[in-house]
């Protein structure tokens, strides 16, 4: 089967999807739904804004987002997505969240004028592995609470707001609300080559990704970075195993200077019979 849709979660794909002007429709829907807004934090109407910002001082750090956005109550929404986990994205985002707040006070203002800024990140991995998190929750929100009664700090101007991909299992006939049809697209829309039933009402985000409708120059860009995710993912899997091969080899080390049963060794590393022998001739002596 030919998919004709290409991977809204690649760069160029995501950013055609949300960072348009000629359909900001898609998203104010995708934050109002995502987000959970309503009432008067429902966004009505939003203007993108710069992207790339310039360092406050001499060498300071240029920050680039992937999409900057004010609504008309004048609240700034920095949306950003990263697919491979560069064991960075909690205080980079903390990080843009202050330029954000920082690029507001031009001289002669107050703190007091600081318009809030909402902050949300989309990753393709498990971003909170190391949480006791048994609900498996896709989408968690952040703000600076009191530690001991948690109730939330007044006036605050800033909240971080995350989506694990991974985290997401439900089935199409199993989506109940439009932000879980959100999440499924960002998921699994470049797996078909028609728009599903359950998708119908983000059709125009599908025909945003039919590859039909792109230019020979974009689509060229969009291999280049689906290359280069895919060679940095082939190199970070390739770590991995590396690692994961280096603790098979400290394990066995340790159960052959206990002298520990080879056929167990075996069966708790996995490791060969040919490698342990190696090992056991050169490892106990180090």
């Amino acid at each position: 089967m030919k998919f004709n849709f290409l991977d809204p979660k690649v760069d160029i794909a995501f950013k055609k999807i949300f960072a348009s002007a000629d359909h900001k429709n898609l998203t104010i829907n995708f934050l109002n739904n995502i987000l959970n807004l309503s009432g008067s934090k429902l966004i009505e109407e939003i203007t993108f804004l710069e992207t790339e910002k310039q360092p406050a001082r001499l060498k300071g750090k240029k920050v680039y987002f992937d999409i900057y956005c004010i609504d008309k109550q004048k609240c700034h929404y920095i949306i950003e997505i990263q697919l491979l986990n560069e064991f960075n994205f909690i205080p980079r985002s903390e990080y843009y969240v202050a330029r954000a707040l920082a690029l507001q006070l031009n001289k002669g203002k107050d703190y007091q004028d600081l318009l809030p800024v909402v902050f949300l990140g989309i990753v393709n991995y498990n971003l909170f592995d190391d949480l006791d998190d048994d609900q498996q929750q896709v989408i968690s929100s952040y703000s600076m609470r009191n530690d001991i009664t948690g109730k939330r700090l007044k006036n605050t101007r800033m909240s971080l707001h995350y989506i694990e991909l991974p985290k997401f299992n439900k089935t199409l006939d199993q989506l109940e609300t439009t932000a879980d049809q959100w999440l499924y697209f960002l998921k699994h829309a470049k797996n078909f080559d028609t728009v599903p039933a359950q998708l119908a009402q983000l059709s125009q985000a599908f025909n945003i990704l039919d590859q039909l409708k792109w230019s020979y120059s974009d689509l060229e860009e969009y291999s280049k970075e689906q290359e280069i995710i895919d060679r940095e993912k082939r190199q970070q899997e390739g770590s991995k195993e590396k690692g994961r091969e280096e603790e098979k080899e400290k394990t066995a080390l340790k159960m052959l200077k206990k002298n520990m049963n080879i056929e167990d060794i075996i069966e708790i590393t996995g490791l060969s019979i040919e490698y342990i022998t190696k090992l056991a001739e050169v490892g106990i002596e180090d």
